[in-house]
């Protein structure tokens, strides 16, 4: 792959091969056999049900309708913390942390506690409140219950490097919906596509 990209784009593109290998979008193969590429990528996949293809588009209950059929990681994570995390330890375990594995980082806080209570303390309780337990209580609380759509809490959702317009797309859809708890707004740094990707390596 190497030589084919410098033999047609030039030397400067190495760099950006090489950049894009530590960020993890490109894996060496050590094998001919695809299905022995246990990757982070296919753990995630499977856990969390990224590839759809059964969505009905007359009637669509689902984000991996705005692709055809894909779901974009973070929107499946946005309503992984609407049900709770049980359940999902591989996925976990793939997310990056300081020490290399996403066992030990402190993702999320559900509840604001003082001191901040770590995610992996969190789950070991028996009953880990969800953000969808919390949308219930505060619709109760507000007198909010079995009103209109437009009166869902809000939740803010930051995307600190970027965001794609699939994503934007994904959490409108979930916005949407009447089942989601929900008014989700978009915060972010910048909207990413491929080539301000492969521009902002190239640098």
């Amino acid at each position: 792959l190497r030589k084919e990209v410098v033999q047609t784009y030039g030397f400067e593109f190495l760099m950006v091969l090489n950049d894009l290998e530590k960020a993890g979008f490109l894996r060496k193969r050590e094998t001919f056999f695809m299905d022995s590429m246990a990757t982070s990528y296919s753990t995630l996949r499977k856990s969390l049900n990224l590839i759809n293809a059964e969505v009905d588009p007359s009637n669509p209950d689902d984000p991996a309708y705005v692709s055809s059929g894909y779901t974009p990681i973070t929107v499946r994570w946005v309503q992984a913390a609407m049900r709770g995390f049980l359940g999902l330890d591989e996925a976990l375990k793939e997310l990056p942390s300081s020490g290399g594995s996403g066992s030990g980082r402190r993702w999320i806080d559900i509840e604001q506690k003082s001191p901040p209570e770590s995610l992996v303390e969190a789950l070991k309780q028996d009953k880990a409140t969800s953000l969808g337990v919390l949308a219930k209580k505060l619709s109760e609380s507000t007198g909010r219950a079995g009103e209109q759509q437009e009166k869902k809490p809000v939740l803010l959702v930051y995307y600190v490097g970027g965001i794609t317009y699939m994503e934007v797309a994904a959490l409108r859809f979930l916005s949407k919906r009447p089942s989601f708890p929900y008014t989700i707004i978009c915060c972010t740094t910048e909207i990413v596509n491929g080539e301000t990707l492969l521009r902002s390596l190239s640098c």
